[in-house]
């Protein structure tokens, strides 16, 4: 069953995040209006609060915060281990990224 409420845009950008206690590097992907997925071997656990300073360019960083709501660990080569991240500070940096990999997305979609 679909969970999510909103779609997401597959794209690959550096990030650091942390618990406060612990900082560690990632990639982030799929993004959309509500979250996000990190990609990651040293998960959080559910429930788990977050930062995230994402990393989209060396001028452009965006700062946010969010919930870890699944964790993945299967181990398999095809799947992704990770968490699944919810928004839970929707700053306007971080909204103007989602319009922008929006806007990116149709117009790539379009070109086709």
């Amino acid at each position: 069953m679909e969970r999510r409420q909103s779609g997401r845009i597959s794209v690959d950008i550096p990030l650091t995040f942390s618990d406060g206690i612990i900082k560690v590097q990632g990639m982030s992907s799929d993004f959309s209006h509500e979250g996000l997925f990190i990609i990651t071997k040293k998960p959080f656990k559910a429930g788990t609060d977050i930062s995230m300073l994402l990393e989209v360019s060396a001028n452009d960083k965006i700062y946010t915060l969010g919930k870890v709501i699944r964790v993945i660990q299967s181990g398999a080569d095809n799947i992704k281990d990770g968490m699944g991240i919810k928004i839970t500070r929707m700053t306007a940096a971080y909204q103007k990224f989602i319009r922008d990999l929006a806007y990116d997305k149709l117009a790539v979609d379009d070109s086709e």
